[in-house]
């Protein structure tokens, strides 16, 4: 599993959807939105940010909003 702190809030859904539908394994949920696994990790990390078409894919695909990917974590201090 990813040991990386989420930059986003969208990376706390994503990390989250992982846990509860992909039973915490980042391959299967790569696998499951066609992308690479180090892509999810970059999201995750704050490394990249979603494009557009990434993002509106994740929004249909998982459930997770566009706008969140630009959003602090929760309990973040800004």
């Amino acid at each position: 599993m990813l040991r990386t702190a989420p930059a986003s809030h969208g990376a706390e859904l994503l990390l989250s959807v992982i846990k509860e539908t992909f039973d915490g394994v980042a391959i299967s949920a790569a696998a499951y939105l066609e992308i690479h696994t180090s892509q999810i990790s970059h999201l995750i990390s704050g490394r990249k940010r979603p494009s557009l078409e990434l993002a509106v894919h994740l929004q249909r695909a998982i459930n997770i909003p566009c706008p969140t990917w630009l959003e602090p974590p929760r309990g973040a201090t800004v």
